[in-house]
């Protein structure tokens, strides 16, 4: 069953349900609003915290350890030992090197050679840190955008090219980044409730 719904997942197209997305901002906005049902109350609690947390950090230009630390296991908790091997020292440098870059590149750049930071981790770091630039890289997000399964996530092509249509619709319904990626991750989010109990091989997103 594993199976065919990878095969199913590569393949998917845009159906009409997610064109309504796409070009309904009173859609969005519902659907950014039930993504607070949606997650746990631990990152509920993390997102809010975020919210004031980088404010400060973005006066400062860089990131503590302990912001550091908290904003990776938010987005790659797996990887928390890793995030955490880090030293202070380390994180103060390529953060404030990710805040000073002047491209997208090279903000990334600096973030990956922190230990257990991948693109989309990084991704997740600089939506918080430079909320108007950068979208997250999410497979759900991409799944919302009829973007099949990429081989690799850690292609700054691949991310440019999804940033790129993320901040379109931004602009297009004058809303903040923070609110799209919401919306497109609820949206893959309650499909996959309804798809859960069986795949069908005619899948459409």
């Amino acid at each position: 069953m594993q199976d065919v719904c990878r095969k199913v997942q590569a393949t998917m197209t845009i159906s009409p349900t997610a064109l309504v997305l796409l070009n309904d901002r009173n859609k969005i906005l519902a659907l950014a609003n039930d993504y607070w049902n949606e997650i746990t109350d631990r990152d509920a609690k993390a997102e809010r915290a975020f919210e004031n947390d980088f404010t400060e950090a973005r006066s400062r230009g860089y990131l503590s350890k302990e912001l550091f630390v908290h904003v990776a296991r938010w987005k790659a908790a797996r990887n928390t030992g890793h995030h955490k091997s880090n030293k202070g020292a380390e994180i103060r440098r390529a953060t404030a090197a990710a805040f000073q870059a002047s491209d997208d590149a090279a903000s990334i750049s600096a973030l990956v050679k922190l230990h257990g930071v991948k693109l989309r981790t990084a991704s997740a770091i600089l939506h918080w840190m430079r909320p108007e630039r950068f979208p997250i890289l999410d497979y759900r997000v991409m799944a919302a955008l009829g973007e099949a399964p990429p081989k690799s996530f850690d292609d700054i092509r691949l991310y440019n090219r999804i940033a790129d249509r993320i901040r379109e619709l931004a602009l297009r319904h004058s809303l903040d980044l923070r609110t799209i990626d919401r919306a497109l991750w609820t949206w893959d989010k309650q499909r996959s409730h309804a798809l859960r109990p069986r795949c069908r091989k005619d899948c459409v997103i």
